[in-house]
Order: C-alpha cells, then structure tokens, then sequence
C-alpha cells in the first residue's frame, strides 16, 4: 500500500481505537501507550502485505503505468504475465490505482474455464506466493527478491545466493479487504463474486458459460485465450458508459483472432490499444537449468510459442 493511503487508514484505525469500550475509564496515558502499540503492529504487518513489497520487472512496470483503453500483456509461459495482471486488478480494487475508481467500481475477470479462475487466477491474487520475499541484508526489513540493478534478467547477487532465505509474500489482495464473497464452486476453489472494503464488486466468469451482459464496467481482465468471443464483445459494450479500461493477458497457444486482432492493432500504433510482452529468458525468478530443461521437452513450434510468445494462428 503507498504510504499515504496507509497513513490515512491508520490514523482512521486510531480513532476507532479510541473509541473502543476496553480503553474506556482506564487511564490515558496506559490507553495510549495500548493504542500505540496496536497501531506499530497494524503497521508493521500492512508494511508486509503483497502489493506494500511488490516490485515488477521493467517491462511490467510499463504496462503498469499505461492508462490505454485495451492493454494486451502477451508472451511466454511462466514469463510473470498473470501476476503482473492480478497486481494490477489488486491496485484498482484496492483504490491504489489512479486510472480506476477509489471506491464502488466494478469488474470483471474472465478465465478459460472455472479451474483456470481457480489457479492461477484466485490463487495468485488471494493466497500467499505469488512472489518471493527476503529480509534485506541491510535494513533486516522483508522486501520482494530483486533484480540486478545492473542486468534485470538477473538476480540480485546477495539474493541469489542466498536462496534458501527466501518466502512466500503475503496475498496481494488481504482478506481483511473482501467483506463479500460468492462461490461458483467453494469446493473447487471457483469465485463468483466478490465484493470489497472500498465498494469494489469483482465477477467472475468462466468463458465456457455466457456473457455477462447489461452490466456496466470500470475494469475488465481476460487471462488465457477465451472460449467464447462474446465476452470481449459485451466487456467492451460495457466500458463505454463509463470507459473502463481492459487487459488480457495470455500465451497465445491456441490461435483465437480476437487476442490476435488486438495485438495487430498495438503493432500498427493504435492509440487505444497497446501491447507488452514477456519472456521467459526476461524473468530472473527460475533458475537457467529449470529453464532450459523445459525449452529441451518442447518441438520448435512449441518452443516458438511458449518460448518466444509467438501467436499460434501466425504458424497456420
């Protein structure tokens, strides 16, 4: 969380903290020093939350900065492109984003299918690991594993060495902001819908089932190819009101036009729709040896796909 919307949540906190019946009656000085202590421990735990220690690689950072109308996040397999995606559907719903609404938005989040919404989707928003984290050398402070600052495809060097240090980060969106959730399936780990602290209301959707239709929108995110090309076309009916903002972020294996169409149209310097990729080889994260032995497992064309981020319908 940026520093000042944290101090403003804490001094909030405080108050309610004042209020609180146990510091009635008690002496003030010793419900101070009660308030003081509670308040240093709320901070130090919200200075630990996933988006307060996120730190995105460059080409992330880009897109995270991009306020177009339709944002394609393309690339390979296991490049950071889906939580570079739910970074930013945390950032927005969370009201630290000044592209989106602070408070009472609305958004839609639409995976291939239901497991597909369940992991890595509702995984890598809302449970710990969506990245790793080190207490710093220096400060003894957690903060997220970091790059070279002279090699991004790199790791730090102290942070490379020291591997069995590393932790799971907390969950990028905490459960102390849902106050309202929905299954499709609570079984299987599959959200319906979700609703949090600042108003926010999060739909999602399988691309196997229908199109959400009469709904208006501040924000939608496709992750992977879709199964249904009407979603695009209703999330898109449904930004005009009040011009949403969209990203959709895939490895373009199985070849949909849609996806294809778009990135075409950032190619040829679309003003409404911009374009970013990632690569494997850019993320320093995975050991050179685990990659290498996944590229040997594939064909060329495979490789030119999962690899490189080549669109699949380029090949046909």
């Amino acid at each position: 969380m940026a520093g000042k919307d944290m101090l403003t949540d804490l001094i909030g906190k405080g108050e309610e903290l004042s209020r609180r019946q146990e510091f009635q009656g008690i002496d003030p000085r010793q419900a101070r020093r009660h308030r003081a202590k509670e308040l240093l421990a709320t901070i130090a735990k919200r200075k630990k939350e996933g988006l307060y220690l996120y730190r995105p690689l460059p080409i992330s950072a880009k897109f995270h900065r991009c306020g177009s109308r339709i944002r394609v996040l393309d690339g390979s397999n296991q490049s950071g492109k889906t939580l570079t995606a739910e970074v930013e559907v945390a950032r927005a719903v969370m009201g630290l984003d000044a592209k989106f609404p602070r408070h009472n938005g609305r958004a839609l989040i639409v995976g291939y299918d239901g497991d597909h919404l369940a992991d890595p989707m509702f995984r890598t928003l809302t449970e710990p690991g969506a990245y790793s984290i080190i207490r710093d050398e220096h400060t003894k402070q957690w903060r997220s594993v970091r790059v070279d600052p002279k090699d991004p495809r790199k790791l730090d060097p102290y942070d490379a060495a020291y591997r069995e240090k590393w932790q799971e980060s907390e969950p990028l969106l905490p459960p102390r902001m849902i106050t309202g959730m929905s299954w499709e399936s609570r079984k299987d780990r599959i959200p319906r819908n979700i609703t949090l602290a600042t108003g926010w209301q999060m739909l999602w959707r399988s691309s196997k089932g229908k199109p959400v239709r009469g709904r208006q929108f501040h924000l939608w995110h496709f992750d992977e190819e879709v199964n249904n090309d009407e979603f695009l076309v209703e999330a898109r009916r449904g930004s005009m009101r009040r011009g949403a903002l969209g990203f959709w972020s895939a490895t373009p294996q199985t070849g949909g036009m849609q996806l294809y169409n778009l990135r075409r149209r950032a190619d040829a310097g679309s003003h409404n729709v911009k374009a970013f990729t990632l690569l494997l080889a850019d993320n320093p994260f995975y050991p050179e040896q685990e990659k290498q032995a996944f590229i040997d497992g594939l064909s060329r064309e495979e490789a030119e796909v999962r690899v490189f981020g080549k669109y699949a319908i380029v090949g046909r």
